[in-house]
């Protein structure tokens, strides 16, 4: 048998020495960025290389007159129709006004369908002469 061992007794912590704020040093001015890797340029995705995008122009603001657009809109009371370059955004205005609840209720319809299990309508077949 083995004779017992006795433990062996801890180090004696070292004495706490504090630094002067001279004597500190910073390792962020040391660190280096990392050196770039050879990346591949990001590819386009599929919908900009079938469809690319044209730079944007810059948007004409109109002109700083107010004076003008309050008689426009005098002219438009009083004759009743809008210039002729308004004729473009109206037009947009108006399909997207008649569209948006169309669209608004055929989404919730399919929404229905496919996760809260609502069956289409089944239109009646009216009985023929043939049939009983």
């Amino acid at each position: 048998m083995a004779p017992p061992t006795t433990p062996k007794a801890a180090p004696a912590p070292r004495p706490f020495k504090p630094e002067s704020p001279e004597a500190r040093h910073s390792r962020v001015s040391e660190m280096q960025p990392p050196e770039p890797m050879d990346v591949k340029p990001k590819r386009k995705s599929l919908f900009l290389r079938l469809w690319p995008s044209k730079p944007q122009e810059p948007v004409y603001l109109g002109s700083s007159n107010p004076e003008r657009g309050i008689e426009a809109a005098r002219r438009y009371v009083k004759e009743g129709v809008l210039d002729k370059r308004y004729a473009g955004a109206a037009s947009r205005a108006t399909a997207l006004i008649c569209a948006l609840p169309i669209a608004i209720y055929l989404s919730w319809e399919l929404y229905q369908r496919r996760f809260n299990g609502k069956e289409r309508k089944r239109v009646a077949q009216l009985p023929t002469e043939d049939s009983p």
